[in-house]
């Protein structure tokens, strides 16, 4: 079960709360993510798991919680998978390392259906453990939407204290109508 964020990847290695979230969706239809990255660790007994960004984030501020997180290793993260939105299928995995330049990156540790892109990723994190299913923590599973990569910090009693700052909208303009449209958008 869930306590305050805590799991452990193999029955004998309890960590402490989880300090990432990384979120990703399969990239086509033929291929499972999960499973490719599983064979690989299978094999090799560990596999890299590479950062795919999106175009909106700030990768800066990305890159360097990224190696505050290194400085913990090894250490276990959340992997999200919102391929299907409605059902986000949590895993969790041990790292052992976290990877920031693409030359370091072992071809054979990587997924086939990503050795085209190695140069274009910047984060690599080196997995020790296969994923193993986790029940969705539900803290966790409250923020958890477009970004890809989710810093998660807890309070003493367990509460968790996402780092992003939350959005604010401010009205500049005097409102003339009685009637506001708000149309949103909303993508996983």
């Amino acid at each position: 079960g869930l306590s305050r964020g805590i799991h452990a990847p193999t029955e004998d290695d309890a960590m402490g709360p989880l300090r990432l979230a990384l979120r990703f969706s399969n990239p086509g239809p033929d291929i499972d993510t999960v499973a490719e990255h599983d064979a690989i660790y299978r094999t090799h007994k560990q596999v890299l798991w590479g950062w795919w960004g999106k175009e909106f984030e700030n990768f800066q501020e990305i890159r360097s919680a990224a190696e505050r997180l290194k400085d913990g290793c090894p250490q276990n993260i959340y992997i999200i998978d919102t391929t299907d939105k409605a059902r986000p299928r949590f895993h969790v995995v041990r790292v052992a390392d976290i990877i920031f330049a693409p030359d370091r990156v072992e071809r054979d540790l990587v997924p086939q259906y990503y050795h085209d892109y190695i140069a274009e990723i910047s984060i690599w994190f080196l997995l020790e453990s296969p994923l193993l299913t986790s029940p969705p923590d539900p803290q966790v599973l409250a923020i958890i939407g477009t970004p890809t990569f989710y810093p998660l910090d807890y309070e003493e009693d367990g509460t968790l204290r996402h780092g992003v700052a939350p959005k604010e909208y401010r009205r500049n303009n005097a409102l003339v109508g009685d009637i506001i449209l708000h149309l949103s958008d909303v993508h996983l």
